[in-house]
């Protein structure tokens, strides 16, 4: 396994809790 690939799967983890709450945000405040 490659650095560079555990730093991908790091991100790709972020941005997916982070359009997660978007997305619980979205339906609470609508």
């Amino acid at each position: 396994m490659k650095p560079h690939s555990n730093a991908v799967i790091l991100y790709s983890r972020l941005y997916g809790i982070k359009i997660l709450i978007f997305v619980e945000v979205k339906t609470l405040t609508s």
